[in-house]
């Protein structure tokens, strides 16, 4: 799988398209440009970030903001 091309493969920003499987949990990827993604959590399920372009401002509860750029990997555990 090319990871460019899957990006390139979506017509909406924050519309994430599923990509693969792994141990049961999706592989997505989404566009975001200039948004504030809704607040919420998902009680069973880590979530893994990779930055491909831009910036992204994380914002987690009792933790301090993290700000994430092109290149960087961030885990946020259940």
């Amino acid at each position: 799988m090319n990871l460019k091309n899957a990006f390139l493969s979506l017509e909406k920003y924050f519309s994430p398209k599923i990509i693969g499987e792994v141990n049961d949990q999706y592989i997505k990827v989404a566009k975001i440009k200039g948004q504030e993604v809704p607040w919420h959590i998902h009680e069973n399920e880590d979530e893994l970030f990779y930055i491909a372009k831009g910036t992204l401002l994380m914002e987690i509860e009792n933790q301090p903001d993290l700000k994430l750029k092109k290149g960087d990997l961030f885990v946020v555990n259940k």
